[in-house]
């Protein structure tokens, strides 16, 4: 079959060889008429996967590793922008795509679709995270116009697939800052986005890092979004002002125009 001629074998390289081994992947199901099929693209996929990135592979559970939404997803978890700069080399700790399914005999019970509550104290009107045309994530009253999400995964690492606003998928967070600091005191902020599963890349048009959310669920439903860098993980903290939400990591350092910020409890409730 021609189609394998053109496929260039992934080795586990940088960001920009994985974005384009995933393309030559999409174009070479296209070619073939198996875009819809995401059993064949997963295991046409690993045949062209070696070094680095057949040994990653090959630790994926079954369920990823069968499944072309999850196994893209998992790629670029693991190796998209981190920080400034493109990563030059996989980090040391689980992916956010697969580390649910480690440990287990440790599950959890967890909803299979939802949407996200947006609880601000003073406010008794409900409101949920939506979608407005400039790509970010926003707050709406409507509960017709929330995301939907759907949960890859029963553990405290959980990633969020938008179900019902394609192109975008998988729920992601962009800084403003091209260098943002994610310690104590600092002033900087992101923006809760999603992935474009087209171009893999944020629709916000911002210059800072950017990566698909990881979100832990407590017993409560209450959603608390981690920014993962290497080995450190960042427990971030959202703010709205009414509107937008921004994930900080210093809520009291994080600047606030005439104190219209407020913090803003996420929660998860389950749809049909």
């Amino acid at each position: 079959m021609s189609t394998t001629q053109d496929i260039e074998p992934f080795q586990g390289g940088n960001w920009e060889e994985c974005s384009a081994f995933i393309q030559r992947i999409r174009a070479a199901a296209w070619r073939e008429m198996k875009f819809q099929e995401p059993a064949w693209m997963a295991y046409f996929a690993s045949l062209h996967l070696s070094g680095d990135a057949l040994t990653w592979y090959l630790r994926l559970p079954p369920e990823v590793q069968g499944d072309w939404a999850k196994l893209q997803a998992a790629l670029v978890a693991q190796w998209s922008l981190s920080g400034s700069d493109i990563r030059s080399d996989p980090p040391n700790v689980p992916i956010a795509a697969t580390a649910a399914y480690h440990n287990g005999n440790k599950k959890r019970d967890h909803l299979e679709r939802g949407v996200l509550k947006v609880e601000v104290a003073g406010r008794a009107e409900a409101v949920y995270v939506g979608w407005d045309v400039a790509g970010y994530c926003t707050t709406t009253n409507d509960a017709e116009k929330a995301l939907r999400f759907r949960f890859e995964s029963q553990s405290n690492s959980t990633l969020l697939e938008c179900v019902n606003r394609r192109p975008y998928s998988w729920l992601a967070i962009h800084w403003k800052a091209a260098n943002p600091d994610v310690g104590r005191g600092s002033t900087h902020y992101a923006y809760l986005t999603a992935v474009d599963s087209e171009t893999l890349k944020s629709p916000t048009g911002q210059s800072g890092p950017f990566q698909i959310a990881v979100c832990r669920v407590a017993s409560s439903g209450e959603a608390t979004f981690i920014w993962r860098n290497g080995n450190t993980e960042t427990v971030l903290t959202v703010l709205t002002n009414g509107t937008r939400l921004y994930p900080v990591p210093d809520p009291d350092s994080a600047p606030k125009n005439n104190d219209e910020h407020k913090i803003a409890t996420l929660l998860i409730q389950a749809v049909n």
